[in-house]
């Protein structure tokens, strides 16, 4: 039975459907055989089922005879017939349910439709009750054969990974590279992206550009697996998929909520579909406005939140990377320093970023750094020259530098995320070159690595996973990449040897 359906739904719908092939009601043999098809109805009843038929089952047959007949005589008469026994059909008390009594008005108002034109109320103020049958052709299409939101909260393309604390790098290239070169290879290789963080089970976002949601997808996570959004910037690859994540949110979730820790720029435009209430609803998200400042605290937004404060330790500093035409600096950009105050670890992502020196402060208790380089010059290379809106290899170099001179500490793994490849792969030979340089000045301990996506990190002990294996090691080695949407491979000394 379709939904809403009564035993009586099937009468209803023969009758009206017969009534709609004869629409002019002139046809006498139409009439006649309605009135045999409800005579039969009772014979079948009386002969083959133990139930009587009830008192307002025979009423609505015998006005449904009456109604037609009158029809046939005079139809203003018909027409007063048929609103006097509306009165009564409202009226009438019967042992079956609600539905079934709508089912009864629902029928008599298409009657009143299909003879006399009277619109029918309850098409859009009760519920539908199914007196026409679509072609089955028609009617397979719209049988749900799965119910889409229980497949998404359930179930991801691939088996979900089984970690604990951990970074997954899901950034390729910056900017709009990864699109045009899909575009001039006629390719979907090439990738955006962001970073998740899992901590203590809350999920945190950092930059979701472009491409960022399907590769969320691809290793097994979803929307439902966010509590945080922190966008540091409004380029698209920092913020392209903020829409699409409140979106999918919304969909498929039960209220699940996503707090949005943004900049002003994405905070007003997301603010503008949150007023207009076609997006980022204030029952799915709550929005705030970030500026740089020394110390952040969740709670102070919403008191709910403090659990996420005693697990972890915001701080949102100022970054250099936004001119405007008169070559004035924004000053609503930032980067982003996390201490997980569970394991007394300390990450730093640099976001986009030109080198100045006050930044490299901000890596002074850094065990893990996240830096964005972009692009790579030559002047820039060689360290004679800075870049003006980019860290690039001179920015990275000296914020390494300056932490390891001024604050006698190096952070243990250093990755190099953001690479504006072209269509040159200079991941590797960057991250080797740098290796080779910070040695040079002393910096043993740390761990120069392309950020490249699917790489894990370990919070408590800035540890890389195995691609092959999949076991977090210390001991590892970098893969070149055989070509420039390959992936960077991390392999521990194990698999290595075997």
């Amino acid at each position: 039975m379709h939904q809403n359906e009564t035993t009586l739904t099937p009468i209803f719908r023969y009758i009206i459907t017969r009534l709609e092939e004869n629409i002019t009601i002139d046809n006498k043999n139409c009439i006649l055989e309605i009135n045999k098809f409800i005579e039969s109805i009772r014979e079948y009843n009386e002969s083959f089922t133990s139930v009587k038929m009830s008192n307002t089952d025979e009423f609505i047959f015998d006005v449904t005879i009456s109604l037609l007949k009158q029809v046939e005589e005079d139809i203003e008469s018909a027409k007063l017939f048929w609103q006097k026994s509306l009165l009564e059909i409202e009226n009438q008390q019967c042992a079956n349910c609600q539905v079934c009594k709508n089912c009864r008005l629902y029928y008599w108002h298409e009657l009143g439709e299909i003879l006399f034109q009277i619109e029918n109320c309850y098409k859009q103020d009760k519920s539908y009750i199914p007196l026409r049958i679509l072609p089955r052709r028609i009617y397979k299409h719209l049988e749900p054969s799965a119910n889409l939101k229980e497949i998404y909260q359930k179930k991801s393309k691939f088996e979900r990974v089984n970690l604990k604390d951990y970074i997954l790098i899901l950034k390729g290239m910056s900017s709009s590279t990864p699109s045009i070169l899909n575009s001039v290879f006629d390719t979907d290789e090439y990738d955006g992206g962001g970073i998740y963080i899992n901590y203590q089970g809350i999920g945190i976002v950092i930059d979701p550009g472009y491409h960022f949601v399907r590769n969320l997808h691809h290793y097994g996570l979803n929307v439902l697996d966010i509590n945080l959004v922190i966008i540091t910037h409004e380029h698209i690859d920092h913020n392209n998929d903020m829409r699409l994540i409140d979106d999918l949110n919304a969909t498929v979730s039960n209220g699940h909520r996503i707090v949005w820790l943004m900049d002003e720029v994405s905070y007003n435009v997301a603010n503008i579909y949150q007023k207009s209430e076609t997006g980022f609803s204030e029952k799915n998200n709550l929005l705030i406005k970030i500026y740089p400042q020394n110390e952040f605290k969740l709670s102070c937004y919403d008191g709910k939140l403090e659990e996420i404060d005693n697990l972890i330790k915001f701080v949102f500093f100022k970054t250099e990377h936004i001119f405007s035409c008169d070559k004035k600096l924004k000053k609503h950009t930032f980067g982003c320093r996390f201490t997980f105050l569970e394991d007394n670890r300390c990450l730093v992502y640099t976001s986009d970023t030109r080198y100045f020196p006050e930044i490299s402060k901000e890596l002074k208790y850094a065990d893990i750094v996240i830096a964005n380089i972009s692009g790579v010059y030559e002047d820039d290379y060689m360290l004679v020259k800075p870049k003006e809106r980019h860290l690039g290899y001179y920015g990275c170099f000296s914020i390494l530098k300056d932490c390891y001179l001024e604050y006698e500490h190096a952070p243990k793994l250093f990755m190099i995320s953001e690479f504006w490849n072209g269509q040159n792969d200079i991941r590797y030979d960057v991250a080797k070159q740098m290796q080779e340089n910070i040695i040079n000045i002393g910096i043993k301990e740390t761990r120069i690595v392309p950020a490249e996506k699917g790489m894990y990190v370990q919070i408590s002990d800035a540890y890389l996973r195995c691609n092959q294996c999949g076991k977090f090691c210390e001991k590892y080695l970098i893969k070149r990449p055989s070509t420039l949407t390959e992936a960077v491979k991390i392999v521990c000394s194990e698999c290595y040897y075997e």
